[in-house]
């Protein structure tokens, strides 16, 4: 009787554990998730803002001679593509109705998160107005929830199994 009450309280105890080792590991994915996304957004403006000066000292010849790690695109009013740093038959399709270009159209800039119809990976987008009218849009790949939470299970494993 005495061990068959023990086995029952170990049995809960584990499964109270395990539980809050998983709920744990998922608020600490959300959280690394929604960090890496913040710090992602702040480079990207700074990229977009530095890109704006670069074009407005250099012209839009610039674009064709920076670093090629981000994805750029100038967009003229209508929404048509007039630069893109990734060239391919759906990049010049026309842009107008992208949330984050008729965000910038209305308000000078806007943003977007969605996966990309050309390399078929969750891009974080961000668009701002320039002073001739036309749309610079600077875009990166963002770690999708998924592997967010692969980086972090090697420690939440470890973390278990030093409770157990």
């Amino acid at each position: 009787m005495k061990q068959s009450m023990r086995k029952k309280i170990q049995s809960s105890m584990i499964l109270v554990i395990a539980l809050t080792l998983i709920i744990a590991y998922a608020i600490t994915t959300l959280v690394v998730y929604r960090q890496t996304i913040h710090i992602m957004e702040g480079e990207v403006r700074q990229e977009a803002d530095y890109i704006n000066v670069a074009i407005d000292t250099s012209g839009e010849s610039y674009l064709k001679i920076m670093d090629k790690d981000t994805r750029i695109t100038l967009i003229d009013s209508d929404g048509n593509v007039k630069y893109d740093s990734k060239e391919d038959e759906v990049t010049f399709q026309n842009h107008k109705n992208r949330p984050e270009v008729k965000e910038a159209l209305k308000t000078g800039s806007g943003q977007d998160i969605r996966e990309s119809n050309t390399l078929n990976k969750e891009m974080f987008y961000y668009a701002v107005k320039l002073e001739n009218g036309d749309i610079l849009r600077v875009s990166k790949t963002v770690d999708t929830a998924f592997r967010t939470a692969m980086k972090v299970f090697p420690a939440m494993g470890l973390i278990a199994l030093i409770m157990l």
